[in-house]
């Protein structure tokens, strides 16, 4: 991933020469394509992580909408809840949902909430792969999304110690 250090000093000073990129995934079997957004004025190509389900370190293009994201806070709680609004999709997700055929609605929709810090583009600062519980649409207007990950301990935390970033490990 890109560096945690970086972008901790990115959240830290907010500099205006730089910024953040949220973006969904959407991913379905069914689906005859992957749906991805970013949250922004404008489309932008951005490189997926290494252990992506689908184009693993290759460069895709994120369509621009308006989005709310409320991520799922950290607590006590064992349920996790992302919240997407997103604006202005036109038919997309709608035309995409259509496809889901009977035996195809029993697997989740899968979505992958990503952060990119824009120093370093090589990779996301944060990736969170969720199940959609809940889609609902105000007309052609918007769509709202709430995605849930009930099982957080089976999940990797923490990070990879190496001895470019942790130099005195050569010593033990």
């Amino acid at each position: 991933m890109a560096s945690l250090d970086e972008y901790k000093k990115f959240v830290a000073s907010a500099p205006q020469a730089e910024r953040e990129y949220r973006t969904i995934e959407l991913y379905h079997p069914d689906f005859d394509q992957t749906l991805r957004f970013v949250k922004d004025f404008k489309d932008i190509n951005l490189t997926l992580e290494s252990t992506a389900p689908r184009n693993p370190s290759t460069s895709v293009t994120f369509t621009a909408i308006s989005m709310n994201i409320n991520e799922p806070i950290e607590s006590g709680e064992v349920e996790q809840i992302l919240s997407v609004d997103m604006g202005a999709v036109g038919n997309e997700v709608n035309d995409q949902l259509a496809q889901i055929t009977e035996t195809g609605s029993l697997i989740p929709i899968e979505l992958i909430y990503r952060k990119f810090y824009s120093g370093d583009l090589t990779e996301p600062v944060l990736v969170l792969s969720l199940s959609v519980a809940n889609v609902s649409f105000n007309g052609y207007e918007s769509v709202s999304v709430n995605c849930e990950d009930v099982n957080f301990a089976t999940k990797r935390a923490g990070e990879l110690y190496t001895i470019e970033r942790f130099p005195t490990l050569r010593n033990i």
